[in-house]
């Protein structure tokens, strides 16, 4: 039929943005890592910060996926700054 959409499934929708989602956090911790080069400055305790957060934030993402594979609703989100 011309003009009818077709509804797209939670499922569709998960397999269409998480590769995505996926590949653009991988492209900004590379434009991240490109600060390590010598044309930057940062002191051991800002890294420390910086991976620290990350960590966090990486954690957080995950126990949303295990929280929702079991059924229950996900925590506050992590924010960063210096």
């Amino acid at each position: 039929m011309a003009g009818t959409k077709t509804a797209e499934t939670a499922r569709a929708r998960f397999l269409r943005l998480a590769p995505k989602r996926v590949s653009q956090v991988i492209q900004r911790l590379n434009l991240l890592q490109n600060c390590a080069s010598s044309g930057y400055e940062f002191t051991e305790e800002e890294v420390d910060k910086m991976l620290g957060a990350i960590d966090r934030a990486r954690q957080a993402m995950a126990l949303a996926f295990k929280n929702r594979l079991d059924g229950q609703k996900r925590k506050d989100p992590v924010g960063f700054s210096f």
